[in-house]
């Protein structure tokens, strides 16, 4: 077993998924408070935790909430919330570059992308309450529930 961390300013978090690679997916949490159910989605790789939201092109319609599975390929599936705060299905592939270097995001480009936020329509909360099977606190409380 190894302690994986948390995405920088979160609280908990989880590996769902593990490769031949030793590449971990999961959901982080922030601390309690009104956006702690929004998870982001995290891909462990070579001892660094990434934010799978920072990994995609900013104009991506999804925000990368949980990452469930990877296979040795590197594909990770898990759930994202539309502008609409609708949850949907995600795979999401890694990029090659020309070199044939797998392509990570730059820092600038995680930088940029690294604060970008969700909220969620009720349905969206419901749905994503079914899948965690806990009681979300909602977007008006400050305490969680």
């Amino acid at each position: 077993m190894q302690d994986l961390g948390v995405l920088p300013g979160d609280f908990v978090g989880a590996g769902l998924g593990l490769n031949n690679n030793g590449e971990v997916v999961g959901p982080s949490f922030a601390a309690p408070g009104p956006t702690s159910a929004i998870p982001r989605a995290f891909l462990w790789a070579n001892g660094k935790m990434h934010d799978l939201n920072a990994l995609v092109p900013p104009d991506s319609p999804l925000y990368l909430l949980f990452a469930d599975g990877i296979n040795d390929s590197g594909e990770i599936v898990g759930f994202g919330a539309d502008n609409n705060g609708d949850i949907h299905a995600f795979l999401a592939t890694p990029c090659r570059h020309e070199d044939g270097s797998e392509g990570a995001a730059t820092a600038e480009r995680a930088a940029s992308n690294g604060g970008r936020k969700v909220v969620l329509s009720e349905n969206a909360r419901k749905q994503l309450q079914h899948l965690l099977r806990f009681r979300l606190p909602s977007a008006q409380s400050a305490e969680p529930q």
